[in-house]
């Protein structure tokens, strides 16, 4: 139905920019005889979402950019290396807790940049528009 809808509209504003003749195609039709020809005329929204997690996928999600960093697979790495005991030169905790400390950092500052794209998207979605009807030929 969206498919439908995009087509008509591409088609309307082709002939009301007289890119195309006004016959040209017998299926262009005016937008009531367009919204009749369905049960319910529905349109796409204008919903904006700009945020790149939602509460269940933050954490996978977020783990896995912290990794494309090539520091945080070193650390990673490294730590790994210091929990066998013959080659390790201290204590495991203290490779450990850079790479948890450099790594959380990052997902904190990754939520904090997504609550505010939400809030930024939720102040959009509430502003009050002004909608055009066709009405006779005229909008």
């Amino acid at each position: 139905m969206i498919k439908i809808q995009k087509s008509f509209i591409i088609k309307m504003r082709l002939i009301e920019f007289k890119l195309l003749p006004k016959g040209t195609s017998s299926d262009i039709k005016t937008q009531q005889e367009y919204c009749d020809s369905f049960q319910a005329c529905t349109f796409p929204s204008n919903y904006v979402k700009t945020t790149k997690y939602t509460v269940f996928s933050f954490l996978p999600v977020s783990l896995m950019l912290q990794l494309k960093n090539v520091i945080h697979i070193f650390f990673l790495f490294n730590g790994f290396l210091q929990t066998i005991p013959s080659i390790s030169t201290n204590s495991p905790l203290a490779s450990w807790v850079p790479v948890f400390w450099t790594m959380s950092m990052g997902m904190i500052f990754e939520l904090i940049a997504d609550i505010r794209r939400w809030n930024s998207d939720k102040k959009v979605n509430s502003y009050k528009v002004d909608m055009a009807y066709e009405d006779g030929g005229k909008i």
